[in-house]
Formats: structure tokens, sequence, C-alpha cells
């Protein structure tokens, strides 16, 4: 009977399928998928407060006052210049295309980094499982909503993170699938992806390191091979290191002092760093923009406590590597190696600040979060249900707090006043926070509130040539010239070979009518800094209130050249070559400056004069100039004197003398109602000529005027 049974039971037909490797590959492809849709799901709700921020501190230097990303040829000179103050080209390059997609609208570059971020998430995941660390998908999650990530994601110049931490992780997946697979073209893959990382920022120079580390854990051992393999990651490494140092050292630091401390401080303050960092990893609470800067006696035995204990520590994982300190040497040895290059040991600008920073542990963090969660899930996997439960709430509850904290510290990020005034609760020595607070309330008009947070900024770093110039700008605006002035001369004494500081000096001393001694500080701005426009246009402007009209040339002519997309020395080369009855070259520049800013009212009106008064036949053109000052009137909704006036002189050069004389009359009929009695007889003479059927022609002179935002109707 059970023969039988057997038999028949082996006949019936099943209804069920046999599950396949191709349905079990389906599945297992569904399932990733789905975690990783989870992961970017759960990331950008923790970062909705991201989405709706603004602009932040240098996102101007490095974004939206940046002349490189607005310059069409902006791309050539980030690769192949030293005029950038850093060598980020793969950086600066998406920010370029993005410039030209999103402009002043902070959200897109927000959602850039989101994305980003996700992306890098989901690499380190499967970088993770590659490696076979248990809770590979839970330790991703946690590195995607921890906290410390936060100024890494929300911060626009950050890209500078975002970016190369995406390419870092691609080589690093792909060399494993290359160690996995033997497939040889993964190789050069993964080598052209840690040059794009590289070209990204050279703050993840040591995936060389990494990469033995991860073939060691893998194999038990690292071979002669081994590192034959890891050679060419090592010469990118060198050589895209040692640009950046030039960089760094040559642009945008200067001859600016960051620290002052020798070799042995930077050691010890390295050890102190290390542990702090773990210290915001573990209990990532009270994060701040800027921290306390530290001071540690390098005298002192103590100080060398912190980095005496780390290498303790290795030591320890070291000998144990054979039993329970390998997973530990692994994970904290990446965490410690990819530190290492923001330690202190050599200058980074931010460290003028602070000595600390959270987004200088944004590529090390995983290798700490994968430490821990591996141990603890290897741990849990060896127990019974009860404390696998127990494992998995506590997972929730982690996350769960990671997620809400990530949160809460992304809405300090909404805008600049925000930001500063946590930065100042959490660190009210900061004179960073102080001085840039001032600033943002300096532009929303607060400048007594400004001036105070000036003072104070001034008072806790008396040698910050920052704070003496914001002050020099508040006192301006109140008409305060002589006061600013001693303040714009305390920030040349305290930085005299910072071009800013020479030309805010220069522009003070001009406006009191020290004309020749204004010259003197923009000459040495120009030496400062031979590559700025800036200087040159200051001195083209006292030129030509000098009435030195020929030097004046000189210098908007090396603007235009150095800044081909900046408007205001085409206007001014317009206006002097007009005088100097160059009329071709005065049309050129005009137009040239309308070209870069179309919305330029008064260059277009000033175009439109010339346009239509020229005793020249030749350069007259009577409809470009009625084209031209309609649309400037429109936009007025016809009640600047001035462009009316304008507006007359081109309807008559075009012959329609009833619409001049019309014009004329209510431009007129403004400036009367203004008591301006100067500009009133002169609108008379136009009128006169408009009603015997005659243009208004004129030898080039300067035009007097009225302020055209104080006649309104």
């Amino acid at each position: 009977m059970a023969s039988k049974r057997k038999i028949r039971n082996a006949g019936e037909k099943r209804s069920d399928p046999v599950p396949t490797a191709k349905t079990t590959g389906v599945a297992k492809t569904w399932r990733d998928f789905s975690l990783a849709c989870l992961i970017v799901l759960i990331i950008f709700m923790a970062y909705i407060p991201v989405t709706k921020a603004g602009f932040i501190w240098d996102d101007d230097t490095f974004l939206t006052e940046n002349p490189l990303i607005k310059a069409p040829d902006g791309l050539f000179r980030f690769w192949f210049s030293t005029e950038p103050p850093d060598y980020f080209p793969l950086t600066s390059t998406t920010l370029w295309f993005e410039w030209r997609l999103w402009g002043m609208n902070a959200a897109g570059y927000h959602v850039v980094n989101i994305i980003l971020h996700c992306l890098n998430t989901i690499f380190l995941w499967l970088v993770l499982r590659e490696l076979k660390i248990p809770g590979a998908w839970l330790a991703a999650l946690l590195f995607g909503i921890h906290p410390v990530c936060v100024e890494s994601v929300a911060w626009i110049t950050e890209r500078k993170n975002t970016l190369p931490l995406f390419f870092f992780m691609l080589s690093l997946l792909l060399f494993l699938k290359l160690e996995k697979s033997g497939k040889t073209g993964l190789y050069m893959l993964s080598l052209f992806s840690f040059l794009l990382a590289l070209l990204s920022k050279t703050s993840v120079i040591m995936l060389p390191v990494v990469l033995l580390g991860c073939l060691w854990w893998i194999n038990g051992k690292v071979s002669f091979k081994d590192f034959k393999r890891i050679a060419p990651y090592c010469v990118l490494s060198a050589v895209l290191g040692l640009v950046t140092i030039w960089f760094q050292y040559n642009r945008a630091i200067g001859e600016e002092v960051v620290r002052n401390d020798g070799f042995a401080s930077r050691l010890a303050i390295s050890g102190r760093a290390v542990w702090f960092y773990l210290y915001k990893a573990i209990l990532p609470v009270n994060l701040s923009f800027a921290y306390p800067r530290w001071e540690i006696g390098a005298t002192s035995l103590l100080s060398y406590i912190p980095l005496a204990l780390i290498v303790l520590c290795v030591g320890v994982f070291w000998m144990k590597r054979a039993s329970w300190g390998r997973g530990i040497l692994f994970g904290f040895g990446y965490y410690l190696i990819t530190l290492l290059p923001i330690l202190g040991l050599l200058n980074i600008y931010f460290m003028k600040y602070s000595l600390v920073a959270d987004h200088w542990q944004y590529i090390a963090l995983p290798g700490l979060i994968a430490l821990a969660v591996g141990s603890i899930a290897h741990y849990y996997s060896k127990s019974g249900q009860e404390m696998k439960r127990i494992g998995q709430v506590a997972a929730v509850i982690v996350s769960g707090a990671f997620f809400w904290l990530t949160f809460k510290q992304s809405q300090i990020y909404r805008n600049p006043e925000t930001l500063w005034e946590d930065t100042l609760h959490k660190n009210p020595s900061s004179w960073l926070a102080l001085n840039n607070l001032g600033k943002s309330l300096f532009d929303r008009g607060k400048t007594e509130d400004a001036i105070a947070l000036y003072r104070k900024s001034i008072n806790l770093k008396p040698d910050d040539d920052v704070a003496y110039n914001d002050m020099g700008a508040a006192l301006l605006k109140q008409g305060k010239a002589e006061e600013a002035l001693g303040y714009f001369q305390k920030a040349v004494e305290q930085n005299p070979g910072y071009e800013v500081n020479l030309c805010n000096l220069g522009n003070t001393l001009s406006g009191l009518g020290r004309k020749q001694e204004a010259v003197m500080y923009f000459f040495k701005a120009v030496v400062a800094a031979p590559d700025s426009p800036a200087p040159h246009f200051y001195l083209g402007n006292t030129y030509l209130e000098l009435g030195r009209k020929e030097e004046a040339l000189k210098h908007y002519k090396m603007v235009v050249q150095m800044s081909p997309s900046f408007a205001k020395p085409h206007q001014k080369l317009g206006e002097i070559y007009y005088s100097l009855c160059r009329f071709g070259e005065s049309i050129e520049h005009y137009r040239k400056a309308i070209t870069i800013q179309p919305q330029w009212l008064d260059v277009k009106s000033d175009l439109a004069w010339v346009l239509s008064t020229i005793e020249d036949e030749k350069f007259r053109n009577g409809a470009e100039a009625v084209k031209l000052a309609e649309e400037v009137c429109r936009k007025e909704n016809f009640r600047n004197p001035m462009h009316l006036d304008t507006l007359a002189a081109a309807y008559a050069a075009a012959g329609r003398f009833p619409e001049a004389v019309e014009t004329v009359q209510k431009a007129l009929r403004i400036v009367e109602s203004a008591g301006a009695k100067n500009l009133a007889v002169i609108m008379k003479k136009h009128l006169e000529a408009y009603q015997s059927g005659r243009p208004w022609l004129e030898n080039p002179k300067p035009r007097s005027g009225i302020p055209k935002t104080n006649i309104r109707i």
C-alpha cells in the first residue's frame, strides 16, 4: 500500500510551482529594490526641511556670486586654470550646469544633494553586503539618517562631500565585485570612479588604504600582488593630493594665518579630535556649525593622552586580530584612516574658525556605524528569539531617534539667521557666528543690531579683519564715513594683503574727496590680487572722477579683459567714448552692457539717448532708440522724467514729432512739480526743437539730472 501511494502521489499534478533559480533571483531583485526605495523614502522624509532651505555662509563665493559659475567659459577655467580657490572641478561642473537650471532657486541644489546622499546610502548597503557585514541594510539606513550627516547634505557648498562619496563608494563596490567575479573590466571602472571622486574633492584620498583593508578582511592577508593592484590608486591619490595642497596654500589660504601652532600641538589635537568625532557619532546631540576652538599646551604630557589611548587601542586590536579584534580593527581602522586628512596635521581653511566640523567625518562615519551594527547583529544572531526581538526593538528606537534628530537639525539650515542663531546658542564665543549673524541683520536693514554684534565679534577676535570691514560698511550706511574709515584702516592693518580691505579703504577715501590716497590703495590692491578685476574697476572710477579719462579707459579695458561677463565697465567705457566723440566704440560697449545685463534700464536709456541725439547721421538710429526707450518707460509705467525725456528724443529722431512733444511735456510736468528748475529749463529747449520739427542734437557732454528714484507721480 505504501509503495502504491508513493507512485500515485508522484504522478499527481502539483498545484505549487517548484522554485527555480530564475524566480528566486527575480524575487531577490524586487526585495532589494523595495529596500532601496524604503531607504530613499525615509531619508527624504527626514530631510524635508532642507528642500525649503536657502543659501548660507560661503554658498555665495562657491556658487551664487562665483564669476566662474556664471561665465560661459567657466567649465574650462574650473578644469584648466588656477583661478578657483580649490581644485574640485567635477563638483564645480555639476554646479555650473545646475546654475543654468535652478539659478537662485536653492531648492534644486538641495534636492540634488539629498539624492546623492540617498545613493551614497544605497551604495554603502551594497558594499557592506559584499563584505558580508551583518545588519548591512540597517547600518546603511542609520548612516542615511545620522544627524552628523545633515551638515554635508543641507549645506549646498558641501556638494564637495556628497559627490566624492558617491564615486568613492562606487569605486569600492566595483573593486569588491572584481574580487568576487574576476572580471578585469571592473578594475578600470573602479579606478576611473576613484579619479572622479578625487576630482570632486580629495577628501577621499585614503581609498587605496581602504581597499587594502578590504582585501585583508576578505582574504585574511595582503599579498604583493594586492599592492601592485592598488599602486595606480596610490598614484592618483599622490598627484591629486599634491594639487590640492598647492591650491589650499596658494589660493584658498594664501597668506592668511589659519593656525600658528606647531607640529606637536597639532599631533595632540588630532588625538582629541578623534575622540570628539567618536562622541558625536555615538551621541549626536548639540551639533554645532562651529565648535569652540581648542587651545592645547604642547608642552603638557596630559595633552597627548587621547592620542596615546588611540595608539594603545589599535595595538590591542592588532594583537587580537585573529579573534575578537578582527572586526573592530577593520571598522575602527577604516574610521581612523579616512579621518586622517582632516585631523589638522595640514592646514584647512575652516580651521581658522573651528578645529573640528561635522562635515569632516561624513566619509569616515560609515566605518563606525558598520562596526557597531555589525557587532550587535552578530551577537543577536547567536541569541534566542527573545533577545532577537529586543535587538529589533532597539534598532527601531535608535532609527527613530536618529530620524527625529536629523529632521530637527535640518531645520537649522533654513536660512543664515537660523544657522548663526543656533551656533551662538551652542557656542556663544563663536566670533564667526556673531559676525555672520550681524551680516544677515545688516542685509535686512537692522543696522544698529548688526553693529552691536560686530562689536562683540571684534572684542572676541580683535585681529579679525572681516569684522572691521563689516563694521565699516554698516557705519557707511549710517552716513558715518569718517568713523567707517577708521575701521577700514584697522582691517587693512590686520590683513594688508587682502584686496577687499584695500578696495574698501580706497572707496571710502574717494568718497571723502581724498582721491589721490584712494588711488594709492587701489594700486596696492592690484599688487595683492593681480588677477582681480575689482581694483582696476575702482581705479577706473576714481580716474574718471578726477577727469583723467585715458587712464580710466586703460583700467576699464583691463576689467573687461579679466571679467568679460561684468556689465558695468562696458557702461563706463560707453560713457567715456561718447564724451571723446568716439561714437562707434561708445555704442558697441553700451550694447555689450545690455547683452550682459538685459534688465539694466538706465543703460538702455543711455544708449537710446546716444542713438537719438548724435549729430553724425551714420550713428543715429531713431527706430532702435524708440524700441529701447519705450521698453524702459513701459517697465516704469512712464513715470521717470529722465527716461521720458529720452523717449521724446527717440521719437523726434524717428520723425514722430507729435509723440515727442507729448512725451517731453509729460516729463516736464513731473520735473516742475518736483522743483527741479535747471532740468526744466533743459527740457523746455528740447520741447522747442520738437515743436519746430527738429530732433534734439548735441555735442557730447555730461547730462545734468535729478535722482530718478525720487521723481514719481
